[in-house]
């Protein structure tokens, strides 16, 4: 099974516990850890969750600055722990990286491939994190992909025929970041839209609005919605 998360509502955390946004956000990071482990008592193998949109670079540099530092050292951490740890759990977990990461700080940007490399040969379970991420422009960046592969086929060959030109769906969903389908999304603040994420990815997905706030969802949370979608019929168009 494959979930992915819009984890909303740190910023309203903050205000409606008269928090800092340092305060609210260290919560909502470390709620990511609680759920990971709730998932693999489940046995969901893959978690797919929304860190930081390309939409959220307008917002205030205090509050950027908040995010990356927050992040910078949660990946101190965890990079010192895979080194450090050596038991079966170290092995467990797969954690990604995706979106335009050109786009944000260097030093962040190095420390996730850090951790990405160490766990690269991790198979159980599956962690995508997306930073600078729009799904709108992971479309893009998927056709402009398969174009260029495209032009290459086209050049080896001596003759093509018309069909040959066009770009086809499978060559679009070869090139997506995430390449799994969602089965279930979930979004938390009581938002009910999508804002654009994993917009190819989540065209059959089960949805699922918590009015929770992310840093206040709990494992009851999670149960109650895991519980509906798996009471819900699957039809995918048929």
């Amino acid at each position: 099974m494959h979930l992915a998360i819009i984890p909303d509502g740190n910023r309203r955390f903050a205000k409606k516990y008269n928090l800092s946004l340092e305060e609210a956000y260290r919560k909502g990071i470390d709620k990511i850890k609680e759920v990971i482990e709730w998932l693999k008592e489940k046995d969901i193998k893959e978690l797919t969750i929304w860190g930081f949109s390309t939409e959220n670079f307008n917002r205030e540099e205090k509050e950027k600055n908040t995010i990356w530092k927050l992040l910078r050292e949660k990946l101190d951490e965890l990079i010192e722990e895979y080194k450090k740890r050596d038991d079966e759990r170290k092995k467990e977990i797969k954690i990604c990286f995706f979106g335009h990461l050109e786009k944000i700080p260097e030093e962040v940007r190095e420390k996730c491939y850090e951790l990405q490399k160490l766990t690269d040969n991790n198979g159980k379970y599956r962690l995508n994190i997306l930073l600078a991420y729009g799904g709108k422009s992971e479309i893009v960046y998927a056709i402009n992909k398969a174009i260029d592969q495209k032009i290459l086929e086209l050049k080896s060959k001596e003759e093509q025929d018309n069909d040959g030109y066009y770009i086809k769906e499978e060559e679009i969903e070869n090139n997506l970041m995430i390449k799994n389908p969602v089965d279930l999304l979930i979004r938390t603040g009581g938002e009910k839209r999508l804002s654009g994420y994993l917009l190819w990815q989540s065209s059959y997905s089960e949805l699922a609005f918590c009015d929770k706030l992310w840093p206040e969802f709990t494992k009851d949370d999670l149960d109650e919605i895991l519980n509906d979608f798996y009471s819900r019929e699957r039809r995918f168009g048929r």
